[in-house]
């Protein structure tokens, strides 16, 4: 907690927000625990995932669109042979395959497809917003919206093992 009559300064917390929470709870849970009186976050997190949710303080807050804009990292630990209704670790197995084929070599050159500009609808578990509405809020409701296209840039993909 904060000191009494102490104000936080301007800046930004990377906060490894875990699986479970909202991005609009950890953001809260920071400026509860800074004393902040205005904070927010440099993009949505699915409350299902775990990862790095910038959050900025106080006059921060007014530089997040460059944050936004930024190249990002991730990394992904994907289990392959497997398919869900939402695309990721939560949802229902639809369908199963052997990924015994599967070679370090095969994958590596799948990957390649993947590199440069690249076309990207986002899923709809995704914490993206259609008129206001989180999709993946839609999506557990059972509907489903229009999502537009939009490209984005991957400069590197690395297998890690």
């Amino acid at each position: 907690m904060t000191l009494p009559g102490r104000r936080t300064s301007s800046g930004y917390v990377n906060l490894l927000k875990s699986p479970g929470v909202t991005s609009h709870g950890a953001v809260a849970s920071v400026r509860r625990i800074t004393g902040a009186t205005k904070a927010g976050h440099a993009g949505a997190l699915d409350p299902a995932a775990a990862g790095v949710l910038v959050v900025a303080l106080e006059q921060a807050t007014r530089l997040t669109s460059y944050v936004t804009a930024a190249a990002k990292s991730y990394r992904a630990e994907v289990t392959f042979g497997v398919a869900t209704d939402t695309l990721d670790a939560q949802g229902r197995v639809t369908a199963r395959a052997s990924a015994a084929a599967l070679t370090a070599d095969r994958v590596c050159t799948a990957l390649e497809r993947f590199r440069g500009r690249v076309a990207q609808t986002p899923p709809m578990h995704s914490a993206l917003r259609r008129r206001g509405k989180r999709l993946y809020r839609l999506a557990r409701a059972g509907k489903t919206v229009d999502r537009p296209t939009r490209w984005v840039v991957i400069e590197s993909l690395v297998l890690l093992r």
